[in-house]
């Protein structure tokens, strides 16, 4: 999650916490993955200045704790119409379980595949991060070995996706934790990297409004 910390400020109830709050800035457009602002586009092209790149179609926010009325009309004050904001809450502790059922419908030894998921409704959805890996040394590998795979639970607050891109672009997400040499991690790296990243900021003064290189908080 990509964020301008001029538009959106911080909850004075927890410091700990960063809240997306709509302020006048935020109509402007924000800067989002150094994407330029509608603001900064129009002022641009008066200046005759070539903009190289097309906005996104469509933006994926995730959190670990729901989305409030302000940070959803926060986000759709700052993209409008012209990009689709998917706002996504994952839940890490999920009471779903699964077992696997083979082709002759036997309980399997083996845990169920990674990357199931089970829409419960058009807002909520379960999706299993964990779980068998087909590769061509194993075509039932589980890197958890014998625990049965936990789930996490997912819901929408914003956005009309489908729920096969929304968990694939999850699950493609926990393997780009590239500081390890695990097959994949148990959530995507837009939580944990903006955990630690929020740790650092939390524990060290580091003033807003200044541009830091992202390599130094890695």
């Amino acid at each position: 999650m990509f964020y301008n910390p001029r538009c959106f400020g911080w909850s004075k109830r927890n410091e700990s916490r960063l809240q997306l709050f709509p302020s006048p800035a935020v109509k402007a457009g924000v800067l989002c993955g150094g994407f330029l602002t509608r603001a900064n586009e129009e002022g641009k092209k008066d200046r005759g200045t070539c903009i190289c790149g097309k906005l996104p179609k469509r933006i994926f926010f995730h959190k670990n704790t729901h989305f409030t009325e302000q940070e959803i009309a926060g986000c759709q004050d700052a993209f409008g119409n012209q990009i689709q904001v998917e706002l996504i809450q994952i839940i890490r502790s999920s009471v779903w379980r699964a077992v696997r059922i083979d082709d002759n419908r036997v309980i399997s030894k083996h845990p169920c595949f990674r990357g199931t998921y089970l829409p419960l409704s058009n807002r909520e959805c379960v999706l299993w991060l964990q779980g068998a890996v087909n590769l061509t040394t194993d075509s039932n590998y589980f890197k958890e070995a014998y625990s049965v795979p936990k789930s996490v639970l997912i819901k929408r607050y914003l956005g009309n996706a489908n729920w096969h891109e929304i968990c694939s672009g999850i699950l493609g997400l926990t393997k780009m934790d590239w500081n390890n040499n695990l097959l994949y991690k148990s959530l995507p790296i837009t939580l944990t990297y903006s955990q630690k990243f929020a740790q650092i900021i939390q524990n060290h003064d580091i003033p807003f409004g200044e541009t830091y290189n992202y390599i130094y908080f890695m």
